[in-house]
C-alpha cells in the first residue's frame, strides 16, 4: 500500500495533467479519481474539493517563490539581486512548468481563495527585492518582468525552455534596467492616434 504522501503527491501530479487537459473548471473530482484508480471517497481522504487541490498545487510552488526570495534577500550588489531573483524565477517556472500552466489558466479561482491573496504578496515580495531603488517606474517594470517570466517558459518549444533561458533572463534583465522614457512613448501614442483620424 502507499504512503498516504505518496498518494497525495501522485493526486496533484494527475490533477496538474487533467486540469492542463481539460481545464480546471470543467474537470471533476470523480474523473481524477477514475484517473488515479481510486474512488472519490478515497480521493476525498486527501482533498475536500477541487479548491483544496488548486490550493496544494499552489502551495508547492510558492515555498519555491519564498526560498528565492528568502536567498536572494541576502544579495546586498542590486544587479546580482536582479539575477539571481530573475534566474532563479525562469528556473523556478520551468520546474514547476505544467502547475504555473495551470494555475495561470485558473487565476478567476486562484483570487477567490486564501493562496492566491498569498500568492500575490510572494510575486509583489520578488517585485520589490529586484526593482531599482528611486525609479518611480521600476516597481512596474518589476513586476512585467516577472509577469512575461510567469507565462513565456510554457508557450517555448522543448520539455523545458532551457536554451531560451538566457534570452528570457536578457529580456527581463532589459524591462528593469533599460527603461524607455515614458513621455517619449506617451507623445508617440498620441501622435500615432492622432494621425489615424
Amino acid at each position: 500500500m502507499q504512503a498516504t504522501g505518496d498518494t497525495r503527491q501522485r493526486i496533484l501530479d494527475v490533477a496538474v495533467e487533467l486540469f492542463a487537459e481539460v481545464g480546471y473548471d470543467k474537470a471533476s473530482i470523480r474523473e481524477l479519481g477514475a484517473r488515479l484508480g481510486i474512488t472519490s471517497a478515497a480521493l476525498y481522504y486527501h482533498f475536500a474539493n477541487k479548491q483544496e487541490i488548486l490550493t496544494a498545487l499552489t502551495e508547492d510552488v510558492l515555498t519555491s517563490i519564498d526560498e528565492l526570495a528568502d536567498r536572494a534577500w541576502t544579495e546586498p550588489d542590486p544587479a546580482a539581486r536582479q539575477r539571481q531573483v530573475l534566474g532563479g524565477f525562469i528556473d523556478l517556472v520551468a520546474t514547476h512548468r505544467s502547475a504555473m500552466a495551470v494555475l495561470e489558466s485558473s487565476l478567476a479561482t486562484l483570487r477567490t481563495l486564501d493562496s492566491g491573496a498569498r500568492a500575490g504578496h510572494a510575486m509583489e515580495r520578488l517585485a520589490t527585492l529586484i526593482a531599482p531603488a528611486g525609479d518611480p517606474g521600476a516597481h512596474v517594470r518589476a513586476v512585467f518582468a516577472l509577469g512575461m517570466l510567469t507565462t513565456a517558459p510554457a508557450r517555448l518549444p522543448g520539455p523545458d525552455g532551457a536554451a531560451a533561458r538566457p534570452h528570457l533572463l536578457a529580456a527581463a534583465l532589459g524591462a528593469l534596467r533599460y527603461p524607455v522614457d515614458v513621455t517619449e512613448v506617451e507623445s508617440s501614442a498620441t501622435r500615432s492616434s492622432e494621425a489615424e483620424r
